[in-house]
């Protein structure tokens, strides 16, 4: 009963395995719409059969943004882009501004519902002038249609051991066997189900990236406010001059003071023996 019992286990899992490996089916492939357009839709979670009454397969992209904004106040802008993307349904992943004046600049990481896109960009291109802009679009259809199809085929063979688990007549060893095999294949699944998460992600939000960067004013239009930060500048200046200065002066004092002092002792000694010389001779 045993060996019989090792031989079917045995053959199921060459069949598994022969499953898995046939389940890779290519989905008909579909020219993908303008870059502009957000997706219409996620395609479906299972692959589906072919044949000439199947559906069109949905393109899944996943949108990324990089633009430039020229802006009159940098905080202001953050705020407002801030305020637009958590009133879309999305977020801010990350943001970072600095500078003073008129170097003042910043950088943010939004993200968006796909679906959202379009206007979100529309009050994102009136937040300022864009300098720079690149909308890019990637098909990831295949790999999420894959990704599936590998995850419901490693889902069903998880069942399949635990079937043959529960059989009355397996033996330690096989239970022991099959416990590896269906902890291996669980973290498989864990696996593929994570990354399934993130592309999921990817598709139902999109990135955009912006950098910020303070308008650049022509001096003699605004001649008071460009004398007064031309004065303010040089204060800055010559206080950073005297400053790294004085650091200098005190990094070098500790090593040049016995210096000093060595060659000062020298030049009094070989004064008093001219003097004793001096009064020998006469």
């Amino acid at each position: 009963m045993t060996k019989r019992f090792s031989a079917y286990f045995g053959l199921v899992l060459v069949l598994l395995a022969t499953a898995t490996g046939c389940s890779k089916s290519e989905p008909p492939r579909s020219s993908a719409p303008a870059v502009a357009a957000p997706p219409a839709d996620i395609i479906p979670s299972s692959g589906g059969g072919g044949g000439a009454n199947a559906a069109p397969t949905v393109r899944a992209r996943a949108l990324t943004v990089d633009a430039s904004l020229t802006v009159d106040d940098v905080d202001a802008r953050a705020a407002a882009l801030r305020d637009a993307a958590e009133a879309a349904g999305g977020y801010v992943a990350d943001a970072t501004i600095g500078g003073e004046h008129e170097e003042r600049n910043g950088h943010m990481e939004l993200h968006v519902p796909a679906t959202a896109l379009t206007p979100f960009l529309a009050k994102f291109k009136a937040a300022g002038d864009v300098t720079n802009y690149n909308e890019r679009a990637e098909d990831v259809t295949d790999q999420r249609t894959d990704l599936k199809a590998r995850l419901k085929n490693a889902r069903a063979q998880e069942s399949r051991i635990q079937e043959l688990m529960t059989t009355k007549t397996a033996t330690l060893a096989d239970t022991i066997e099959a416990e590896k095999e269906l902890a291996r294949v669980r973290e498989n699944i864990e696996r593929m189900d994570a990354q399934d998460r993130a592309l999921d992600g990817r598709v139902a939000m999109a990135t955009i990236r912006v950098n910020l960067q303070t308008r650049q004013s022509e001096a003699w239009k605004t001649p008071g406010a460009s004398i007064s930060r031309a004065a303010g500048n040089g204060v800055r200046g010559a206080a950073a001059v005297f400053t790294f200065a004085a650091m200098a002066i005190v990094t070098v004092a500790p090593t040049m003071i016995p210096i000093v002092l060595a060659i000062f002792a020298m030049v009094v000694a070989a004064r008093a023996y001219g003097r004793r010389k001096r009064a020998q001779l006469a």
